[in-house]
């Protein structure tokens, strides 16, 4: 971390720089007051996406409240942070991607100890490539980094305008997509054991590692004790079910 304001309860900024990148890229707080004034395109885009759909109520998600719960919060305590990233000027070199990624990671980590909590969540919108390249981009660095994140606590989602995961109770509803392909971080919490079991659907041997990995992290915290105990029984259900294809 390069640069960091964090004494301007109304605006808060932070950059990362990035090897052969000839700018920073830049982090602002975003908040339901603060965060129009940004002058990029791209950035409104995703705040009005937050505010007029991740943080409202949809029939389509299946059950009550927002279709994010964190997000209505977030936006009152202003723990959301927005970096538009010009990977362009990298050639969407993926050993530069994930180098990025890997040091965000780790300002996230201290800024969430130090100031923000566990309601911290970086989005990372790279707008600027071509759709196709920069979900290729996403999935691929997903695939390296999924692991690493969720040893550390840490969730890193995909988002992109043709997402097709659908939501936990509605197959037909995708909330995933997103008007230009970005990347989230935030803390992994105890509902996240739903997402692993749906990965079980399709990919059971990854499901069991993150059902294994989501237990070792929250074993010994006892506000955890029944995310830990379905995951144990869906690690047993989900292992059973490679046993029966060998």
């Amino acid at each position: 971390m390069n640069n960091t304001t964090l004494t301007d309860d109304k605006f808060v900024t932070f950059s990362l720089s990035v090897p052969k990148l000839e700018s920073n890229v830049n982090f602002y707080r975003v908040t339901n007051e603060i965060g129009d004034q940004l002058d990029n395109r791209h950035s409104l885009e995703i705040i009005d996406w937050l505010r007029n759909f991740i943080a409202k109520h949809d029939e389509r998600v299946g059950r009550g409240g927002t279709v994010c719960p964190f997000i209505p919060q977030a936006l009152v305590q202003g723990t959301i942070w927005v970096g538009v990233l010009d990977f362009v000027k990298l050639n969407s070199s993926l050993s530069e991607f994930l180098e990025f990624l890997q040091q965000a990671r780790s300002t996230f980590l201290n800024l969430s100890t130090s100031h923000f909590g566990k309601m911290l969540s970086f989005l990372m919108v790279f707008p600027h490539l071509n759709e196709e390249v920069a979900v290729e981009l996403i999935l691929t660095a997903q695939n390296h980094l999924k692991m690493d994140f969720l040893e550390h606590g840490l969730m890193l989602g995909e988002f992109f305008p043709r997402n097709n995961v659908p939501s936990l109770r509605n197959e037909a509803f995708f909330p995933f997509r997103s008007p230009v392909p970005m990347m989230g971080i935030r803390h992994m919490i105890e509902e996240d054991v739903a997402f692993f079991e749906l990965a079980g659907k399709t990919a059971p041997k990854n499901a069991v590692q993150y059902l294994k990995t989501y237990v070792k992290f929250f074993a010994e915290d006892e506000r955890y004790r029944s995310g830990v105990i379905r995951a144990k029984a869906s690690i047993e259900r989900l292992s059973g079910k490679e046993g029966a294809k060998n």
